[in-house]
């Protein structure tokens, strides 16, 4: 299987897994953002956070590595998304090492 095939049934399962916890899901158009300059979502959820709603980005990553430029356009689609939904939005990495 390639590269490309096997993160993206790793992407696909991380999907299964978060969405069976959180009841919100975000689909996000990936060029608006790109658009917008900022990066691509893996996986987004509204989920609740000591009783407030809260935006949560899921990076999903097979290693727990990401670049500088990886971690400053998602960061960008942060702020946007936050604003969007005038909610706190935080980064979080998904990981076989960490789930």
């Amino acid at each position: 299987m390639s590269r490309v095939k096997k993160g993206l049934q790793f992407e696909k399962e991380a999907s299964s897994k978060l969405h069976l916890n959180h009841v919100t899901a975000v689909l996000i158009y990936p060029k608006v953002l790109r658009d917008l300059g900022a990066g691509q979502v893996d996986i987004c959820l509204i989920e609740n956070s000591f009783g407030q709603p809260l935006v949560k980005i899921y990076e999903v990553k097979k290693f727990l590595e990401l670049s500088y430029r990886q971690r400053m356009r998602l960061l960008d689609s942060a702020k946007i998304l936050s604003s969007i939904f005038n909610l706190s939005c935080r980064i979080a990495l998904y990981s076989r090492d960490s789930y």
